[in-house]
């Protein structure tokens, strides 16, 4: 079970640490995969709301996501879902521009 790790990660040491890597500039991408993962699980557990507000993870993760290559599809669909989970999504996102 995953269960332990998460609650272990479930503190500010862990955001905190996150919130440093993810303003490193040229972030390796299989790094970030790994850590959108992680943060992707973590934002199940609604008690780390809070976490990831108090670190600006969340807005992080926002312009990751707005900068990112569609290419990268497991990184955008964990970014996707991460803001998904903390009531962040976009649903005009989804709405495709017909007016033209």
């Amino acid at each position: 079970s995953l269960q332990p790790f998460l609650e272990a990660c479930s503190n500010t040491l862990f955001f905190r640490t996150c919130s440093v890597l993810l303003r490193t500039p040229k972030l390796d991408l299989q790094i970030l995969e790994k850590l959108s993962i992680i943060l992707q699980k973590l934002s199940k557990i609604k008690s780390n709301k809070k976490l990831f507000e108090l670190f600006t993870i969340h807005l992080m993760l926002q312009e990751i996501q707005r900068t990112t290559h569609p290419e990268h599809a497991f990184l955008c669909i964990n970014l996707n879902s991460t803001l998904f989970n903390l009531g962040l999504t976009k649903c005009n996102s989804l709405v495709s521009n017909t007016s033209h």
